[in-house]
């Protein structure tokens, strides 16, 4: 039997992932780590199409 390794991806953030980022950065969880969640979300905005950083979606 062949077993199949996971496979990560990495993708360009886009807008359409920002409600997706909002509901995670306010998880319990997550917001412990993490700034106030519209600060991050719109810092996360500026950076979609910049050359000096480039945010990330990973996908399993």
């Amino acid at each position: 039997m062949v077993e199949q390794e996971d496979s990560y991806d990495y993708r360009p953030v886009t807008q359409k992932d920002l409600p997706m980022i909002a509901r995670w950065l306010a998880e319990p969880h997550i917001a412990e780590w993490w700034g106030d969640p519209e600060k991050e979300i719109a810092e996360i905005r500026e950076h979609i199409g910049s050359v000096s950083v480039e945010p990330l979606i990973v996908e399993l």
